[in-house]
């Protein structure tokens, strides 16, 4: 699972700028260069939800996940870009929140599945479109 602890802003690369929200407020995971996209929240409702307070402890997944950078002294966001994204708008680089560093066990199978996956899914996908082009 990982260990807890207590990072500020300013040591968490995530939350970037390309993350997607369509016209109703719903933030959006895709997969492959956006060819498969799927609604996982309101944009309104998670600004609303932190704006009480970063509170992890309330959700199953409530916690950011990061792996720590074996360059530097930072961590990535592995679990929590949209979070850590309204986190960075609302407060400043010192601002502190409790994260789940993931070790890299887990890092490494996420990334093993990762490679094995995208191969699947883009023959899926072929087969997908072929059949749609039969009809």
């Amino acid at each position: 699972m990982g260990r807890i602890i207590n990072l500020k802003l300013k040591q968490i690369n995530g939350g970037y700028d390309d993350l997607i929200v369509d016209e109703e407020g719903s933030y959006i995971k895709t997969f492959l260069l956006n060819s498969d996209k799927h609604e996982v929240g309101n944009w309104k409702e998670l600004r609303e939800s932190l704006m009480k307070g970063y509170q992890p402890e309330k959700y199953s997944r409530g916690h950011i996940r990061v792996f720590k950078s074996p360059l530097s002294d930072r961590y990535h966001v592995y679990e929590g870009n949209h979070r850590t994204k309204l986190l960075k708008e609302m407060y400043d680089n010192e601002y502190e929140v409790e994260v789940i560093v993931v070790d890299r066990y887990e890092t490494l199978v996420g990334f093993i599945a990762f490679i094995f996956v995208i191969p699947l899914y883009l023959i899926k996908r072929i087969i997908n479109l072929v059949k749609i082009n039969k009809k």
